[in-house]
């Protein structure tokens, strides 16, 4: 029930499969794009919760599909609730259940909107669940964009981010004390299955590739999230299609 409502209520173009970090790890990552603190607190007081950005309302598409995400959500919400309470009605549980989607925006450039999600779900057990989305926006258009779609040479370019991507990762698995040697964290987390979002650190053209991992796909619970920013190289600018060129510069 908790994976159906995770997919449900992320509304993200990526397979999200992995459970919360602590909040203490999330909390320590203050400059996340992906607002990982926002976790808690944040929802109606039934325990549901939606927010977008104001930007959203700017494109009817967008706002059209994740308005048509929300009411989804919410459904797989009350279901999940109704189920609960039927199983077990006395359980102190269900006065904590509860779902937030939280949307950011990391930039806007070009053509191209970048979306961030951070979804909560509590739907019972010792703690709840995080996960993390993206979305990519072609404003002109008005409609989802992959990321993939962006260069000229998908390869190419996931394998100019994989590089800085991978070696990030492995110092902060590192700083944390995962153990990589004989573990399943030992290999890097293929890149397209991650949420990645374009961001700007000046609010001008695309310059950063963030990248969430998930709790337990690199580490264990306690271990939290990665949260991973890969400066954008000339070489990437170079494999951006040219009706997208505009939206990214080489990092300084």
């Amino acid at each position: 029930m908790d994976r159906r409502l995770f997919r449900a209520a992320s509304g993200a173009v990526f397979a999200l499969t992995a459970m919360t970090a602590s909040v203490q790890a999330q909390e320590a990552d203050s400059a996340s794009i992906f607002d990982v603190e926002r976790t808690e607190g944040f929802y109606e007081h039934d325990g549901f919760g939606y927010t977008l950005p104001d930007e959203v309302a700017e494109f009817p598409g967008l706002n059209e599909q994740l308005t048509a995400e929300r009411e989804q959500a919410r459904a797989e919400f009350d279901d999940m609730v109704t189920e609960l309470r039927s199983e077990m009605p006395d359980s102190p549980m269900l006065d904590h259940l509860a779902m937030d989607t939280y949307w950011v925006s990391p930039g806007r450039a070009g053509r191209l909107l970048s979306l961030a999600s951070t979804t909560y779900i509590y739907g019972g057990g010792a703690h709840g669940n995080t996960g993390y989305g993206a979305r990519i926006w072609d404003t002109a258009e008005d409609h989802a964009v992959d990321f993939a779609y962006l260069f000229t040479d998908r390869y190419a370019a996931y394998a100019n981010i994989d590089r800085a991507y991978c070696a990030q990762l492995a110092a902060m698995q590192a700083d944390r004390g995962v153990e990589t040697d004989y573990s399943w964290w030992n290999a890097c987390p293929l890149l397209h299955e991650q949420a990645i979002a374009p961001g700007s650190g000046s609010g001008g053209a695309f310059d950063t590739i963030h990248i969430v991992v998930a709790p337990y796909v690199a580490g264990p619970y306690v271990a939290g999230s990665f949260e991973i920013s890969v400066p954008v190289t000339q070489a990437l600018v170079d494999l951006v299609k040219p009706e997208y060129h505009d939206a990214f510069a080489a990092a300084n």
